[in-house]
């Protein structure tokens, strides 16, 4: 996961310091879908119902198509390869990013 001012100050810093080559931006660390989504929703005091049930078609699944894996899996990358600018370009953490999604979410 990448909070979207977070991408906006990596892509400010390589125009900024004319450098190029690849990319692995994210947070400072690992985060669940489902942690996400119900952070977002305790934030806008909302109820939100998770379920297990469907986890063993998911996993029956998830081994042909690729998005289900993503999307519920545990697919990430080393952090180590997401350093660009000592981590500088992270400047906002994952709880202010959570604040600033419910409070976009509240405006609307």
């Amino acid at each position: 996961m990448l909070y979207v001012d977070n991408l906006c100050e990596l892509v400010h810093l390589i125009i900024e310091n004319n450098q190029g080559g690849t990319y692995y931006p994210q947070q400072e660390v690992y985060i669940e879908t489902s942690k996400i989504v119900r952070d977002i929703a305790k934030a806008v005091n909302n109820q939100m119902w998770q379920t297990k049930i469907f986890n063993p078609f998911l996993r029956l699944f998830s081994k042909d198509f690729f998005f289900i894996q993503k999307a519920f899996g545990s697919i990430t990358y080393d952090m180590n390869i997401s350093n660009h600018f000592d981590g500088k370009y992270r400047v906002v953490g994952y709880e202010e990013s959570i604040a600033r999604i419910a409070n976009a979410h509240m405006k609307v």
